[in-house]
């Protein structure tokens, strides 16, 4: 599923903790989208909520794909490490 990633960003850190254990080859590759812009916290999932959630959300993800564009593309661009172990992606 990760194989050929170079880079996968993860809006909550549980999402990020489940694709660290089921693809730990891909570990160094999954990041938070909030880590892109010198933060590190969940984005709120607006599910279940009022319009006015997921217009929020929608704010929040250009802010941060504006403040860490930059980062996110040096990462995407960067040399991915070998996967160690091969066929578990």
């Amino acid at each position: 599923m990760l194989q050929g990633s170079d880079l996968v960003l993860c809006m909550t850190s549980s999402q990020a903790e489940a694709l660290h254990i089921e693809f730990p080859s891909a570990a160094s590759r999954v990041r938070l989208l909030t880590e892109m812009a010198g933060a590190a916290y969940d984005v709120p999932d607006p599910y279940g909520g009022p319009r006015r959630g997921f217009q929020d959300m929608a704010a929040e993800l250009q802010h941060l794909i504006d403040q860490g564009g930059e980062r996110i593309v040096a990462l995407a661009r960067a040399p991915a490490e070998p996967d160690p172990t091969p066929g578990l992606e």
